[in-house]
């Protein structure tokens, strides 16, 4: 679906390799389950690029009629293993941070 989407942000400063990352947020964006886009929420990330020098990944989700909460929490499941398995450098280091929001 094309709800089902994750679009991930980098400190400026960060090397392809990642290594300069403190940590990751995980942000499903808001919208009363029926609406709201990924793309709305990129300021969102700022303070934690900037400040915090930590990796946003803002996560997108089938959203009502075409998903009861149910779904929805299964899109948002299915992110963060999908996530894990595509960037596991970001999420394995044992003195990172990561948060959902």
């Amino acid at each position: 679906h094309d709800m089902q989407r994750m679009e991930l942000y980098l400190p400026s400063s960060t090397t392809t390799s990642d290594n300069d990352v403190r940590g990751l947020v995980f942000f499903v964006h808001g919208g009363a389950w029926g609406s709201g886009m990924p793309w709305m929420y990129r300021l969102v990330a700022l303070p934690f690029l900037e400040e915090l020098r930590m990796a946003v990944v803002i996560v997108g989700y089938r959203t009502y009629p075409d998903a009861n909460v149910s779904e929805q929490v299964d899109d948002l499941a299915s992110a963060a293993i999908e996530f894990a398995r595509v960037k596991p450098d970001l999420i394995k280091k044992k003195k990172k941070k990561n948060v959902c929001l």
